[in-house]
C-alpha cells in the first residue's frame, strides 16, 4: 500500500466529515423554519423510495415483470389498507398460529 492509498482514506474522510460538520457549526443554537424542518423529516424516506423504485420495475430482464408487479400490488390495496394497519383491521390483530401483531405497531 502506497501514500496514494493513505492519502485517499484520508481524503474520503474529509468529505465525509465536512457536510456533517459545516451544518452543526453554523446552525448551532439556531432553530430552523418549520418547513426546512419538514423537509428535512421526509428526506429519509425520499432516499429509501429512490433506492427501492428501480429495483421494482428491474426485477427481471423485462421490465414489465415490475411493471405488472407494482401495478398489482397497488391495485390490491385500498385506502383503508393504507392508512391503518391490514393485519389489526382484518384479523384483529392476529396472525394465523396465534402470532400477536399488536406489540409491532
Amino acid at each position: 500500500m502506497g501514500a496514494w492509498f493513505w492519502w485517499m482514506i484520508f481524503g474520503m474522510a474529509v468529505v465525509t466529515y465536512i457536510p456533517r460538520a459545516i451544518p452543526l457549526t453554523f446552525l448551532e443554537g439556531r432553530e430552523l423554519p418549520e418547513a426546512v424542518q419538514n423537509v428535512l423529516r421526509n428526506i429519509p424516506y425520499a432516499v429509501l423510495g429512490a433506492l427501492i423504485f428501480p429495483a421494482v420495475f428491474f426485477i427481471q430482464e423485462n421490465v414489465w415483470f415490475g411493471v405488472i408487479g407494482a401495478a398489482s400490488a397497488f391495485a390490491s390495496c385500498d385506502d383503508e389498507d393504507r392508512t391503518n394497519n391490514p393485519c389489526s383491521k382484518r384479523s384483529g390483530g392476529k396472525l394465523p398460529g396465534n402470532h400477536s401483531t399488536s406489540h409491532l405497531f
